[in-house]
């Protein structure tokens, strides 16, 4: 008998993941569209043979999940961190559906992150080994130091709670699994620090009280928040007219997001030595 190819290995694993059934027939479809490929190892495969072709981008993003589901066992991480790791496949694919009418993968680099274990779903939050991206010279930081960087996913709420008990399980984590990775800081590049979203925002909201925990650096103007609330891949905010805002909050982004209003994202750091969160 045969081994499984490529494409029965990444059906098997867009049938284990959380598609929604309207993908079903698209994702068939996209099997039967593209050539079938060599397997071979992650760390052997060059993405840049089709790195704007979101189709393939997504069955080799499946295809090799196989071999990091070997990674996770042979490291003895829980099932439950693979899962919710592993699931943000399917957030991905949604993602580039709403942006270019088809699922696929566009963002790469993040799935790749996945793929190569440096992001992991770990309770509330995700978590990321990364090299600092830019300087931040008021807290020693510079381009390359390492540091653990924070994701916040879509599903569920910002609860203060849930996010300080996913700290401290990742603290625990990484220091059991991955020893060697030494950090100093904790960040977070997000829209979520714009400090600007306090005039939208009661004091006690989860995103106010969630900014409180970092010291915020490296403001820059951009979109993104439009972006993750009304419409991935936006590119002008016309689009966002005819889009419904389901909350007070997004009516008010909305709102000030049509008036001209500069939104932000920046860099909020926090010292992994600081006493309590």
């Amino acid at each position: 008998m045969n081994p499984p190819s490529v494409k029965d290995i990444a059906k098997k694993w867009y049938t284990l993941l959380p598609f929604s059934k309207e993908y079903n027939q698209a994702f068939d479809e996209i099997l039967e569209k593209i050539p079938e490929t060599q397997a071979c190892s992650l760390e052997e495969y060059d993405w840049s043979i089709h790195e704007t072709d979101q189709y393939r981008n997504l069955v080799m993003v499946l295809f090799f999940l196989e071999e990091l589901k070997s990674r996770y066992d042979a490291k003895g991480i829980a099932e439950d961190i693979f899962w919710e790791t592993a699931k943000e496949i399917t957030v991905y694919a949604r993602r580039c559906k709403e942006a270019t009418g088809s699922i696929g993968i566009q963002r790469l680099p993040m799935s790749l992150r996945i793929l190569t274990m440096h992001l992991f779903r770990i309770g509330r939050l995700q978590f990321c080994m990364e090299p600092m991206p830019a300087d931040i010279p008021e807290k020693d930081l510079h381009i390359g130091d390492a540091v653990l960087d924070l994701h916040i996913t879509e599903d569920g709420t910002l609860d203060i709670n849930a996010c300080k008990e996913s700290v401290a399980m990742a603290e625990d984590f990484f220091a059991k699994y991955f020893p060697d990775f030494t950090y100093q800081y904790y960040t977070c590049n997000s829209w979520l620090m714009d400090e600007g979203l306090a005039q939208f925002l009661p004091e006690n909201s989860n995103i106010i009280k969630f900014q409180k925990l970092f010291e915020i650096y490296n403001k820059r103007a951009y979109d993104s928040i439009l972006h993750f609330m009304f419409k991935y891949g936006l590119s002008d905010r016309e689009e966002i007219r005819d889009i419904p805002a389901s909350t007070l909050f997004s009516k008010k982004i909305k709102e000030y997001a049509l008036a001209g209003g500069t939104f932000y994202i920046a860099c909020g750091v926090r010292d992994k030595n600081c006493d309590t969160w």
